[in-house]
């Protein structure tokens, strides 16, 4: 985990800045937002969420950004155990197989976790 934070804050080509941010920039210029030149295709909504990051420096955007998907990425891990029959975290109430699933489950969908990490997008 710090090695990717290492990585997306430091490194300049940023997708999330180059599409949403920019689009969230003509968004409040007045322009529409599917006639630009960087082609913006996807719907409207996550402009509105780079809204609040127009005005923020590099490094704070950044910081904020990989901050927000880290722990929505922890409350999606942890509204899905719940959503699955596990208790409370912290007690030890699984039960060993589902402990197993949740592994497997996690190891099948670490992949697409790092990959919303890597491109900082809003998946």
């Amino acid at each position: 985990m710090m090695a990717i934070a290492a990585v997306r804050l430091l490194t300049d080509d940023e997708e999330w800045l180059s599409v949403y941010v920019t689009t969230a920039r003509h968004l409040l210029a007045g322009r529409d937002i599917y006639e630009q030149p960087h082609g913006y295709t996807y719907p409207p909504f996550p402009v509105l969420l780079a809204v609040p990051f127009v005005s923020l420096g590099d490094v704070a955007r950044r910081v904020l950004w990989f901050a927000l998907n880290v722990v929505a990425m922890a409350a999606t891990l942890r509204l899905a155990w719940r959503l699955a029959g596990g208790g409370p975290l912290g007690r030890d109430t699984a039960r060993k197989g589902d402990r197993l699933a949740a592994c497997l489950g996690l190891l099948a969908g670490l992949p697409f976790l790092l990959n919303s990490l890597v491109h900082q997008q809003t998946d």
